[in-house]
């Protein structure tokens, strides 16, 4: 490879360090203006009285479904007409638990506070059991009611079919779901955290509060929430990366300039990289805003490299010349260390997910932003402000007892590679347990407030996150109202004859249909001479089709000048998203069966959209990963030039995947758990970053036998130029990502633990199965002793 271009920027910033730091400056004066002209809009007065850090934080973050899965994708487009024809089906559940019997004075607290949501919070829809048709008037109209009324109508309610969704009581306890649809407006993280705000501060100056146990659960509120726990990566990760990074330089310069000196290039690619991505229009989602903790770790090992290097040399060298042999001999492996990487993150351009799609994006311009400073400012700064004139203290007399494994390894290595070998094996059982897939509980630690309140939920009102079955056909406006309804009844009995969820039939009462609401309709005592049976006649079926949206505050049947849309709802919560998607093939399936070959049927929904998408993500980082270890491999062969090395790095860069997916695999079969889908992003990145020590080791100890050294002399001599670097840069990476283990989202702290515990593995793979090849299979001094 020809390094001719970046030693002339090496060169340039070196006779030129003012015209490099004056570059930069105006660079870094654009970049912090697009990053304000992003934020200064959201710091005006708005009519909610956010405070100036809710503000910014609404504008920095964003998990909205479109954000995260994409606007152009099938399932979206689905979602899209869903919409149009039966409105948004976000909403947010509050789920009111008491003790003793339901009576009045539990519908008029109930009562009031409800109209205190509606007069307060333009466009709210409240639906309860006070808006059910049989319900008394006075519900309906948010007024008083009096025993008297309570006792028929909770007799009414046993024999609803709608109701098992709204309330659950005995004589003893009873349990009140207030279902929240979100006003039709923009729904962004801001909008659903005011919403859900206004909801439960509402009900917190309630005197009922006190009295009764409240939940609250929903889509809006998962997305908050994710957005919630974005904040604390910024405020805590970010902070503690750079007190691990600062410990490390400390302990390699001894010096608080020079150390300074290091954060320089990642500072400024971190700016630039947040002016291209702020700029572009995006906004940090769930995956993206791990984006600066994996720019900041990467971008330090680059120049650590440097660092190491430097101290070494500047003992020996004024500051130029060390500065150019430090880049003469670690040049070509930082750079091809940064393509390798940058190669493993480019290749989540294959996901299905625009979120996974602009992390790995990103975080590759950021790490080549990284590089291309390291080249530049760093070597200017380092002319300019480095006054000190010797450095006394060698970087590798800190970790002595490190690299003592490596010569253990040279003089056992048949003892070492049995040991891996036996590892590998036991690693590659346990891989076969390896189970991949998310539930929406999964995303939240078990002892957070939400997945207490998601389980609390599920265990009265299952389903919070329905499924949508939509049916189809083509309509000139004369289908019988009555035939609506028996369509409606054959599809739920076929559904729950023929679907099965996790292994059991659904049961009549987990779906919500249009017979369901005309039955419910027809427990008003006032209509029961229209409805025989049950059910209303034939005469008035097409008049209360139409006015069921109005009577029920919720839209089951859609007609327009072409075609009619039937509508199930079907409430259940699958744990992984395979059984999500196994739910959703014997839904369409049964939908298909029972309409016939001209009406079109599809399932849609926040729960469809998210077993699809989980599914989708694990094909296409099953797909990046090999076609990142393909390009890698490649590149790898070309860069060595020979078998020989090529062969002999493979171990110590496989060895490491395979252990971590075989201890993953045994903890699903222990912990009956799955890895979350976008955790196994950890197995790409990974295989760009594990390859970088090798690299350093395989090309400094290439060059020595190239010198005509022996094996040992070429060890010795490889470890006193790269080991510390190779060591310090492991610990860097390694305890740097292990800074996600403190968020509160399972996904990135499983991401976090096992792209650390690879990193780790990996670096004492490198220590130890490297010399025991090196010592066996390219050996000089050796071979030449045994010919």
């Amino acid at each position: 490879m020809n390094l001719g271009g970046f030693m002339f920027l090496l060169h340039y910033s070196l006779r030129h360090p003012w015209r490099i730091i004056s570059i930069h400056v105006i660079g870094l004066i654009i970049s912090v203006s697009i990053i304000i002209a992003n934020i200064l809009p959201v710091l005006q007065n708005n009519p909610y009285e956010e405070s100036a850090w809710q503000r910014i934080s609404y504008r920095l973050f964003d998990n909205s479904i479109s954000n995260i899965i994409g606007s152009k994708s099938q399932e979206m487009s689905l979602l899209g007409d869903f919409q149009d024809s039966f409105g948004s089906d976000e909403f947010i559940q509050l789920i009111l638990s008491g003790t003793g019997p339901v009576d009045s004075n539990v519908l008029n607290s109930v009562t009031d506070y409800i109209a205190k949501i509606e007069a307060g919070y333009t466009g709210s829809q409240v639906h309860w059991i006070g808006r059910l048709p049989h319900a008394p008037d006075q519900l309906k109209l948010n007024k008083e009611v009096t025993d008297t009324d309570v006792i028929p109508f909770l007799e009414r309610l046993r024999k609803d079919p709608v109701a098992g969704r709204l309330i659950r009581f005995d004589n003893s306890s009873w349990d009140l779901a207030l279902i929240f649809k979100m006003p039709d407006e923009n729904n962004n993280d801001a909008s659903r955290a005011r919403f859900a705000r206004f909801i439960t501060d509402t009900w917190n100056k309630e005197e009922a509060s006190t009295r009764w146990h409240t939940e609250i659960i929903g889509v809006p509120i998962l997305l908050s929430s994710l957005r919630s726990a974005l904040e604390n990566i910024i405020t805590i990760n970010v902070p503690l990366v750079n007190l691990i990074i600062f410990v490390i330089c400390w302990l390699i310069a001894r010096r608080l300039r020079l150390v300074l000196l290091i954060y320089l290039p990642l500072l400024q690619a971190e700016i630039w990289l947040f002016a291209a991505y702020f700029g572009s229009g995006n906004l940090f989602n769930y995956v993206t805003a791990n984006m600066s903790t994996v720019v900041m770790v990467i971008g330090t090992a680059i120049n650590i490299h440097i660092l190491s290097a430097y101290v070494r040399e500047r003992v020996k060298h004024g500051k130029s010349r060390a500065l150019i042999h430090v880049f003469k001999h670690v040049a070509k492996p930082i750079i091809f260390a940064t393509i390798t990487t940058t190669i493993a993150l480019l290749s989540f351009y294959v996901s299905d997910d625009p979120a996974i799609q602009d992390f790995g994006l990103f975080s590759s311009i950021g790490i080549l932003l990284v590089l291309l400073f390291s080249f530049t400012l760093l070597p200017a700064a380092i002319i300019l402000f480095d006054t000190e004139k010797k450095i006394a203290r060698k970087p590798g007399q800190l970790i002595p007892l490190i690299l003592r494994l490596p010569f253990f390894a040279w003089n056992r290595p048949r003892f070492v590679l049995v040991i891996t070998s036996l590892i590998i094996l036991v690693s590659l059982a346990g891989t076969s347990f390896l189970r991949i897939g998310t539930n929406v509980h999964g995303y939240f630690m078990p002892d957070s407030e939400l997945r207490q309140a998601m389980e609390y939920t599920s265990s009265r009102f299952p389903g919070y996150i329905p499924f949508e079955a939509i049916v189809e056909w083509p309509d000139d406006g004369q289908t019988d109202g009555r035939s609506i309804i028996d369509l409606s009844k054959e599809i739920e009995s076929a559904i729950v004859k023929n679907v099965l969820a996790e292994g059991r039939h659904l049961r009549p009462g987990e779906i919500l249909n249009v017979a369901d609401l005309t039955a419910s309709y027809c427990l008003n005592p006032k209509k029961k001479s229209l409805c025989p049976n049950g059910l209303p006649s034939a005469a008035v079926a097409n008049v209360l089709i139409n006015s069921l949206k109005v009577a029920i505050g919720e839209n089951y049947f859609d007609r327009n000048r072409t075609h009619s849309q039937l509508r199930l709802t079907i409430f259940f919560n699958p744990v992984y998203s395979s059984a999500a998607v196994s739910l959703i093939s014997d839904l369409r399936k049964t939908l298909e069966e029972v309409t016939g070959p001209k009406s079109k049927a599809y399932v849609t929904g926040m729960s469809t959209l998210w077993a699809l998408h989980d599914i989708a993500i694990t094909k296409s980082l099953i797909l990046s990963l090999i076609i990142a270890s393909a390009i890698i491999l490649l590149l790898m062969a070309a860069i060595y030039r020979g078998w020989r090395p090529f062969l002999i790095s493979l171990l110590p860069n496989a060895a490491p995947m395979v252990v971590v997916l075989g201890v993953a695999g045994f903890f699903c079969t222990l912990l009956n758990a799955q890895l979350p889908s976008t955790a196994f992003m950890f197995t790409t990145v990974a295989a760009g970053i594990i390859v970088d020590a090798t690299l350093f080791f395989v090309l400094t100890y290439q060059r020595c036998i190239k010198h005509n050294q022996t094996g040992e002399t070429a060890l010795r001599t490889t470890l006193s130029t790269v080991g510390p670097g190779i060591i310090l840069t492991g610990l860097t990476l390694s305890l740097g990502t292990a800074t996600l283990l403190m968020g509160e989202l399972v996904p990135i702290k499983v991401f976090g633990g096992l792209l650390s515990l690879t990193i780790a593995v990996a670096l004492f793979a490198d220590l130890l199965i490297l010399p025991a090849l090196c010592r066996l299979y390219w050996n000089p001094g050796y071979e030449n002793r045994i010919s």
